[in-house]
């Protein structure tokens, strides 16, 4: 996993070096602004493109060769369902260790008897994506406007996560002295820490300037860069809600556990590391 994210690393500095060198910054984020300006309804201009310029498409405008432009335009599309399967494991995987931690209800980490499948615990984060999909598709409500937050929510669980990588050499230390990375160090410090540090001060710099937007009294239309600002009341309230009914559902379960006689907290603390 290490190498798989440094090979990408690798290939997003080599991606925006091409796009300096070759169609421009500037050009790159008007072709995004005329398309979107329209989308919101911020200019009645047609965009020279039907569609949003993305960049394997202004990528394949380079050469006349159909056959080309169709191949990257297939693999590229591929992105997509690579992309939306891990994220439904990822989430699935989360429900699935809380239930089998018993956190909750023990009914979703139930496999399947045929493919060894937690449908229980997929069908947890499919049923509220598909009604999610729909209210986004068809713009229930302004729906589309109020989920411009998610960008920030993953960055804040990202900040959690960099801030906990920062300090679990130090309150977790015999949990960290038994994991491989507790041999990887710099003058003495453990990388872990200095990794946590150095992502966990991009996220910082990223969260103030989108909770922030320093555009956002300029005048300009649309008003703000990122549309994720403070100014975004209901995106923000949504974010605010989401994470208020995640705190809910955890520390409700917790609480029932603790009724039954299992104490998380205590369990937790109690295992053992080999």
């Amino acid at each position: 996993m290490a190498w798989a994210l440094v090979g990408v690393t690798v290939l997003g500095i080599i991606f925006f070096l091409g796009v300096a060198r070759t169609i421009g910054w500037n050009f790159y984020m008007q072709a995004n602004a005329a398309w979107w300006n329209y989308s919101w309804g911020y200019t009645d201009q047609i965009p020279p493109l039907p569609v949003w310029p993305n960049p394997a498409m202004l990528a394949v405008f380079l050469t006349n060769n159909r056959l080309i432009q169709i191949i990257v335009m297939l693999l590229m599309s591929f992105w997509w369902f690579g992309w939306a399967g891990t994220l439904f494991l990822s989430s699935t995987r989360v429900v699935f260790a809380a239930a089998f931690d018993r956190l909750l209800p023990e009914k979703v980490a139930e496999l399947d008897d045929r493919t060894g499948t937690p449908v229980n615990a997929m069908l947890l984060m499919v049923i509220p994506a598909v009604i999610v999909s729909l209210l986004y598709a068809y713009n229930i409500g302004g729906f589309i406007s109020v989920t411009l937050a998610a960008t920030q929510a993953i960055a804040i669980m990202y900040f959690g996560t960099a801030i906990a990588a920062i300090i679990l050499p130090y309150k977790k230390k015999a949990l960290f002295e038994a994991s491989p990375i507790a041999q990887m160090r710099i003058a003495g410090i453990p990388v872990i820490t200095i990794a946590g540090v150095i992502f966990g001060g991009f996220l910082a710099f990223l969260l103030i300037e989108w909770f922030f937007d320093p555009w956002l009294n300029t005048g300009g239309t649309p008003p703000g860069l990122y549309g994720i600002s403070l100014a975004n009341t209901n995106s923000v309230i949504f974010l605010l809600a989401t994470y208020g009914l995640a705190a809910v559902l955890y520390y409700s379960f917790k609480a029932r556990r603790k009724t039954e006689g299992i104490d998380l907290d205590k369990v937790q603390a109690e295992i053992p590391v080999e």
